[in-house]
């Protein structure tokens, strides 16, 4: 097995593996290579980490052959030197990005991209990481290494995923309004702006479609529909799907239940016989309620509903994209999940953590890498069209050709969010999700779901 040397100055072998920012920032080194990375006197050269100058503040940017390069001190002249000297911290600045360093000061589940450092330098749609590692393997190539593909097939991956928020069906009828409108009884959040906040856009678009849409067998396209565009290609996705058994719930929240009917290929189903015919061909995960990205009890009763129906639950997202760099590491390691997909911009698209590549997320109450897996969010169709104002496919198609090309050129991964029943969009999302297929299909990508994820993960730190 080929073992890549490193040698940090001014830090033993011995500080450099008992040092846990260190070794997890080598630990995911060595899974973005494909070998392992150790300690050594000799080999790979690397500045000392200076993890306490990484502040925000400090940060500055300069560019070395087009690749922004972030530093705290003095200004690096090169990336890596034909001798194999790093001329930059690598490791301060990789563990300041995944750790999600920038975030913690805010104590907010939704840190808006407007916050970031990578907003300030304009680099929100640019996976730092992936470029910084694919300049030093050019290097190590050039030295005789062979490192191993960095995905199954194809130059970078792309995983497909989408958010259940709702049927599509019992949302529209007066029954799922009622239901909605005990449930924020049952909160104590019945006043008229969560009323409307609640109800507002389903009644809208019932006002501006017309009241047959009350009717619960008339939706379309159904969840049938959008796995059969993916399986002419041969793909899969993941389906993340919300517990019915939810507290506290926030307005937001699905309101759907497994008994609830929806349509799969034009015909009534309930929910629950459509998740067990699914499981064992398809992936699913859980979509968490909004407030339990820091309360595993909240957490570990919801993944429980949901194993109850199809058996074990490893992977989720949580709703509004909600996420504590403080506290939801430890919260999703301790509710049992091994894979989360949750961390991507609540206002923006991009790269959040500068990285196309899935990583360990990592504690900050116990200053330790977790057993969690992130693949990070990269583009949810809502927030592009919505937010951003990318109203038109044109639009959109320029910033989705941007975002293949950068995880193209880093050999990294792009997850891609499209919500099945979503409503009151400017233009037909399932036609566009069909024609974005389409063009993946020319790509040299390999198209996977979280679960064939993890599962290259698994086999890739195996070796």
């Amino acid at each position: 097995m080929q073992i890549l040397k490193v040698k940090l100055q001014n830090v033993s072998p011995y500080h450099a593996q008992n040092d846990a920012r260190i070794r997890y920032v080598l630990e995911f080194i060595s899974t973005f290579y494909g070998i392992r990375v150790e300690p050594s006197p000799e080999g790979l050269t690397l500045p000392t980490p200076q993890f306490d100058s990484w502040t925000p503040h400090n940060i500055r940017v300069t560019y070395i052959d087009t690749i922004p390069v972030l530093y705290t001190d003095q200004q690096p002249t090169h990336i890596i030197s034909t001798t194999g000297h790093v001329g930059f911290d690598l490791i301060g600045a990789t563990f300041f990005l995944l750790s999600l360093s920038e975030e913690l000061k805010f104590h907010t589940p939704r840190f808006r991209s407007s916050l970031s450092l990578l907003h300030r330098f304009d680099l929100l749609h640019t996976p730092l990481i992936n470029l910084w590692l694919t300049q030093i393997e050019h290097h190590l190539r050039t030295k005789g290494y062979h490192l191993p593909p960095r995905w199954p097939t194809g130059k970078f991956a792309i995983v497909l995923t989408h958010d259940i928020d709702r049927l599509g069906t019992v949302e529209f009828t007066l029954h799922g309004k009622l239901r909605r409108i005990m449930l924020l009884n049952t909160m104590k959040h019945l006043n008229l702006r969560t009323l409307l906040r609640s109800v507002g856009a389903p009644l809208h678009y019932l006002l501006r479609k017309g009241l047959r849409m009350y009717s619960p067998t008339i939706v379309n396209p159904d969840i049938g529909d959008w796995i059969a565009c993916e399986s002419q290609y041969g793909w899969r996705s993941t389906f993340f799907i919300f517990s019915d058994k939810v507290y506290p719930r926030d307005p937001s929240d699905p309101i759907y239940t497994y008994h609830d009917k929806t349509l799969f290929h034009g015909n009534p189903i309930k929910l629950m016989d459509l998740l067990q015919e699914l499981k064992p061909t398809h992936d699913i995960g859980l979509h968490a309620s909004r407030h339990s990205y820091n309360n595993f009890h909240t957490l570990r009763m919801e993944r429980h509903r949901l194993s109850q129906l199809i058996g074990n639950v490893d992977a989720v997202r949580h709703h509004y994209i909600s996420f504590d760099a403080y506290r939801s590491p430890a919260t999703l390691e301790a509710a049992g999940f091994t894979i989360d997909s949750s961390l991507g911009w609540p206002d923006n698209v991009g790269f959040r953590a500068a990285v196309a590549y899935p990583f360990k997320l990592w504690d900050h109450t116990c200053m330790r890498s977790t057993n969690v897996w992130e693949v990070p969010l990269t583009l949810q169709e809502s927030i592009a069209i919505v937010h951003l104002g990318l109203d038109t496919p044109d639009k959109l198609w320029s910033l989705i050709d941007k975002l293949i090309h950068e995880a193209s050129r880093s050999t990294g991964m792009l997850t891609l969010l499209f919500h099945p029943a979503a409503i009151d969009m400017p233009f037909d999302t399932f036609t566009f999700y069909r024609e974005l297929l389409t063009r993946l299909s020319h790509e040299d990508a390999w198209i996977t779901t979280i679960s064939g994820i993890k599962d290259w993960l698994s086999q890739r730190t195996s070796r």
